[in-house]
């Protein structure tokens, strides 16, 4: 509103009294237009470098994807300003060239209405690149899993070695050689996941055999600096905090702390453990949970004895039958096997449930932005009825009229639509590619289908409504 006041007030009093000078954009539109070069050609270049980068360094990072996105669309939004500008001077060969030059007669608002349906369409198609796939490398020792077949818990702990052949043959456990075991201590607590809705206070601790891990270099670490090596900092010194990982999102959401800060565990004696959060696991299964090193958890927590949280790798081919085996076994212990890929989807659903709420009402206010087109081509139709109704008197047809109408309403609708999902194609397919999904251009089409159609119902039922009156009264009033 005051950008408008002020164009207004910097206009001529005689453009002002012709009711051409805001709708055109300002006596300043010429000149912006060098730093409208700048501001285009700057934004193409990083939004260009941000795709590139991530392409290049073949990683799927949704933060690069979208804000390289984001300014490209910028870029190609400022680029359609100086198009329209100069489609203003165009040669005229047929009516779909008046309308095109009738759309930059009014650049600012023909601007308007591309962005609008440009930016819809880019953030409610483009959040698709932040979507979490549990099919992405799930069986890489990088992956949210670890590269673990199966995770179990039990409800009374275990305190042998579950990889020792004759623990097994006591247990009743097969002894399958291809079937390894990581054996985590459990500190009950609240549940820091994304499925507990409610702020964690004091979430669970599991003593993790971190040599191990480190071993199997299981699990990715958000910051590539950090590992397992960063929980045994500091052993033997009781007086320091104790160093704990903890799943990116449980920090986030559930704890709401950052790396660095400490939290107060009580530790069944009447007395406080200090743990330090000292590095964040790249969305994992042990999401909602503080991971700490096996010997400092038993000096803290001598109380808390035996495992009671198993990681287990398992032949692909056989796995329900391990499933099946060990379940069998150990039911007198209460153990729940479940898939760590199964485990990891659960947790994952969350966050993707969240998107697609947010793509819902997104897309219901870009319908409602496409409506708005209507109520734009309206008001173009009403300011220019004068004008119309010479064009009908000088021989066109009304049908001629309406035409022109829609060709000049319809190619920013198609201007705005083309522009923001082709950003959007561009954030979202090239992390498909990397996570080695199939590309589906499908559901992208139908969705600009969907708009543009909304967006020329709205177009014509604006101009039936607005152009019913007789051309004689509207020639009688000019």
């Amino acid at each position: 509103m005051a950008w408008v006041s002020w164009s207004a007030w910097r206009a001529p009093i005689r453009q002002l009294l012709s009711g051409e000078a805001v709708a055109a954009g300002g006596v300043l539109a010429q000149r912006r237009n060098g730093w409208g070069t700048l501001v285009m050609l700057a934004c193409l270049g990083g939004g260009a470098a941000l795709l590139g980068y991530g392409l290049w360094k073949r990683e799927v990072n949704p933060g690069g994807f979208f804000g390289g996105g984001s300014l490209l669309l910028i870029a190609l939004l400022v680029g359609c300003r100086l198009v329209l500008g100069r489609l203003a001077q165009g040669r005229l060969r047929a009516i779909r060239h008046l309308a095109i030059r009738n759309a930059g007669r009014r650049p600012v608002r023909a601007v308007a209405v591309i962005s609008v349906l440009a930016a819809g369409a880019f953030l409610v198609l483009s959040v698709e690149v932040f979507h979490k796939d549990t099919a992405e490398g799930v069986h890489t020792r990088g992956s949210g899993t670890g590269g673990f077949a199966l995770i179990g818990e039990l409800a009374t702990p275990v305190y042998e070695d579950l990889n020792l052949a004759n623990v097994r043959d006591n247990l009743g456990l097969p002894l399958d050689p291809g079937v390894n075991v990581v054996s985590i201590r459990v500190r009950d607590g609240e549940d820091a996941s994304c499925l507990n809705l409610n702020r964690a206070v004091q979430p669970k601790l599991l003593g993790v055999p971190s040599e191990v891990l480190q071993q199997l270099e299981a699990f990715r670490f958000v910051d590539p600096a950090s590992g397992w090596a960063t929980l045994r900092s500091g052993i033997g010194l009781s007086q320091e905090p104790i160093p704990a990982a903890v799943d990116e999102d449980t920090l986030q959401w559930a704890l709401q702390k950052k790396v660095g800060d400490v939290l107060q565990i009580p530790d069944g004696r009447g007395g406080k453990v200090r743990v330090r959060l000292a590095a964040t696991l790249a969305g994992s299964i042990l999401q909602g949970a503080l991971l700490v090193d096996e010997a400092r958890f038993i000096e803290a927590f001598p109380d808390a004895g035996g495992y009671r949280l198993l990681l287990m790798d398992a032949p692909k081919e056989t796995l329900s039958e391990v499933r099946a085996a060990w379940s069998r076994a150990l039911q007198d212990r209460g153990l729940e096997l479940l898939a760590a890929e199964q485990r990891l989807a659960e947790l994952q659903a969350v966050s993707n449930t969240y998107l697609a709420i947010f793509q819902v009402l997104g897309g219901l206010g870009v319908l409602l932005g496409a409506l708005g087109v209507g109520v734009v081509a309206g008001r173009n139709a009403l300011e220019r009825r004068g004008e119309l109704a010479i064009l009908e008197a000088g021989g066109w047809r009304h049908s001629q009229v309406v035409r022109l109408l829609l060709w000049e309403l319809l190619s920013l609708v198609v201007a705005g639509l083309g522009v923001g999902g082709g950003c959007a194609w561009l954030v979202t397919v090239p992390g498909q590619w990397l996570r080695g999904a199939e590309v589906h251009p499908a559901p992208l089409l139908i969705s600009l289908s969907v708009l543009g159609a909304v967006a020329f119902l709205s177009v014509r039922v604006a101009l039936a409504l607005s152009l019913s009156g007789r051309v004689g009264d509207v020639l009688g009033r000019e």
